[in-house]
Order: structure tokens, then sequence, then C-alpha cells
């Protein structure tokens, strides 16, 4: 009885951590997979939303203007950098926001995470009294850096979304 107890909490075991390991062993793959793309640019603006977990990765997003031959420069259009760091003190300091700025940063592709601007730039706000909702406003947590021409972005227009990781990127130079 005790063997066949044993056994059962074997198979139970098993079969809750067997999925586990292959979602991680899938996700581990998959990063090694794609290969990091560098991209040299400018921050044209910032996402003033951060985002925390209690251990997981916290994310800063801005948008990034690749500039030279580049395959994502050609457009000229902004793109996505969603910044994951873990470490507190790593995240992306005021200083890092100025357009005169160039960086090289060091990204991986994320097409699910593609969007508008409309979807990442703005946050909504409601208003509730006595239980009944009055008011609902979309607030826009997008700031435009300072330099930066207010027609590069259009708020329909689904842009391309990269990964950088902690601090995998190196200032270039300033004009």
């Amino acid at each position: 009885m005790q063997g066949k107890k044993l056994i059962l909490q074997f198979l139970v075991f098993a079969a809750l951590a067997f999925p586990t390991s292959i979602s991680r062993a899938q996700t581990q793959t998959d990063s090694k997979s794609k290969k990091a793309v560098k991209l040299t640019g400018r921050v044209v603006a910032s996402i003033n939303s951060l985002t925390f977990g209690a251990w997981s990765p916290k994310y800063q997003s801005f948008l990034f203007l690749p500039e030279g031959k580049s395959e994502q420069s050609i457009n000229r259009r902004p793109i996505r950098i969603v910044y994951e760091f873990f470490k507190q003190d790593n995240y992306l300091k005021r200083e890092f926001f100025d357009h005169s700025k160039r960086y090289e940063l060091k990204v991986l592709r994320k097409p699910g995470c593609d969007d508008k601007l409309t979807e990442f730039g703005y946050e909504t706000m409601s208003t509730e009294i006595d239980g009944k909702l009055t008011e609902t406003k979309k607030i826009s947590i997008l700031k435009v850096l300072k330099g930066v021409e207010v027609n590069l972005f259009d708020e329909n227009e689904i842009l391309s979304c990269y990964t950088l990781q902690e601090n995998n990127y190196i200032l270039k130079g300033a004009n």
C-alpha cells in the first residue's frame, strides 16, 4: 500500500512538473534562437509608466528612432522599445531621455507587443461617484522629447516592438 501511494505521488508530481519543464525549455530555446539586432539612433519619447513585479522583471517603455542604413531605419518611423531590468538601480535615468544623444541598443524583435500608440501611450482614468461610473478619460503618458518633431507620431500606426535587456546599450555620442 505504501509503495502504491508513493508511485501515485510521483505520477501526480511528474504530471504537474513536466508541462512546466517543457514550457521553460521552449522559452529558453526561443530566446536563444532569436538574434539580437544592434540599432543606432535617438530616443524620441518616453512612456511615463513603470511596471513593477514582486519577483519578476520591471519594465520601462520609450520610442526610439533608428538612424543609418538598418532595415528598421529605412522608413524613418519610430519603434517601441520595452526595457527590461531586474535590479531597481538599473532603471533608465532621466539623463537617458535626451534626444541629442545617440545610442546603440542591442535589442530583440518582439512582434507580440506591436501595437498602436493609442493603446500603450495612454492610460484610462475613471471617476466613480456612489458606485456609478461618471466619467472615463484617456490620459496621455507619452512625453515627446525636446527637439523632436511632433508630426513624427501617428496614433493609429502600429509600431514595431523590441525588447532591450538590462544595461544592453551604449552612448555613441551627442549632437
